[in-house]
């Protein structure tokens, strides 16, 4: 009988320690849970970082823990957010965005408002007018496709080059779709984040004024501007499934502020333009 209660108490015993023990990894789960929720993972790319960090004790006073990554290309910061390393990114243009959604099947979303849209023109170290930029010049120009395709268009509205049809309104211009090169310009093609280093080497770049900006050079000197800033708007992206979050929507919050406006005329000095109203 003593051996029977013996073994019944043991038993007893372990069924409560079992309970006890998966209840205490239920509340460890749950806090992970919490802590992860409480971080908010920021990518950024280009001329972005100071700008984001600059917002982050924003954030930080909302109650979040904020990790801001800096990539060095105009890609990984898209592949980063679809392997869910980080959260949200800044740093892309709608068009990019929307080309990358397309050659990649992905569906990446920007958040409206947008936050800021960017100046581009053609800068020059070595000429003060676009009429002094000669035949046989080489000009520089990104490698991506979209900000490709607005160097082309400035270039053709500066009277360089013409440009075939394109078939679709939504294709983009390449090299291929030159028709006639009218000032024999030599177009070197260049990784966007090295675009501001070959002005040393080049006649002439085309390039977001922004970078200038960036470099502590004067985004003003351009000697033309393209007029489709409005196209280019840059804002907050995230997976669609994620954008209506309570937290993605505090981050889009704290990027609409008067302090954010303030902070892109300190910063750009004048290379963008705020697209949200201040609140």
């Amino acid at each position: 009988m003593f051996k029977k209660l013996s073994k019944l108490l043991v038993v007893t015993l372990i069924l409560i320690l079992g309970v006890t023990g998966c209840s205490s990894s239920k509340q460890s789960s749950n806090s992970t849970d919490d802590e992860k929720k409480d971080t908010i993972k920021i990518g950024v790319a280009g001329s972005f970082q100071e700008y984001t960090e600059s917002l982050k004790k924003d954030l930080e006073d909302k109650g979040y823990k904020v990790e801001i990554t800096f990539f060095d290309d105009s890609i990984q910061p898209n592949n980063a957010l679809l392997e869910d390393s980080i959260d949200i990114n800044f740093y892309q243009h709608k068009p990019f965005l929307d080309n990358f959604n397309k050659e990649n099947g992905t569906d990446l979303e920007m958040l409206s408002p947008q936050i800021l849209s960017l100046n581009f023109g053609i800068y020059s170290n070595k000429y003060d007018s676009i009429d002094k930029i000669p035949d046989g010049a080489t000009i520089a120009v990104a490698t991506d496709n979209t900000n490709r395709d607005r160097s082309l268009t400035l270039l053709r509205d500066l009277g360089f080059i013409t440009l075939k049809e394109k078939e679709k309104d939504t294709d983009l211009y390449n090299l291929m779709h030159i028709d006639k090169n009218l000032k024999n310009i030599k177009i070197k093609e260049v990784d966007l984040y090295q675009l501001m280093k070959s002005l040393d080497d080049v006649d002439a770049t085309c390039i977001n004024s922004i970078m200038l900006a960036k470099a502590g050079d004067d985004p003003r000197r351009a000697l033309a501007f393209s007029k489709d800033s409005a196209d280019f708007p840059i804002g907050l992206v995230v997976k669609k499934e994620n954008k209506d979050k309570k937290r993605v929507q505090d981050v889009l919050d704290v990027y609409t502020t008067k302090n954010s406006a303030d902070l892109q005329e300190k910063l750009f000095k004048g290379s963008v333009s705020p697209l949200f109203d201040v609140k």
